[in-house]
């Protein structure tokens, strides 16, 4: 569960708003209800927690949904995909 919070808190301080919505994929809804209920400061933050068709990772969402922050693990691999493939292309034409 530790590694939801700092992509919970990224996406809140992202959209800079008092009140968002979580989305988790459906095995972590329980553990992030519960993180939200032991911790007063991102209780405040965090309307709804709901499930979603994710992978894993958490996407926060304004309430009405029409803005977000996808911070779900697929999107970030795809983010971090082409840099890694020219990493990987480097390492194994130096060989």
């Amino acid at each position: 569960m530790g590694e939801l919070r700092p992509l919970i808190e990224e996406g809140i301080a992202t959209l800079g708003l008092d009140k968002v919505r979580v989305i988790v994929s459906a095995r972590d809804v329980a553990a992030v209800k519960a993180m939200v209920a032991s911790d007063r400061q991102l209780g405040d933050r965090i309307a709804e927690v709901k499930e979603g068709a994710i992978d894993g990772g958490a996407i926060v969402e304004d309430p009405a949904g029409s803005v977000r922050v996808d911070n779900s693990y697929g999107t970030r691999l795809a983010m971090v995909r082409p840099a890694m493939l020219v990493e990987i292309g480097s390492t194994l034409l130096k060989s």
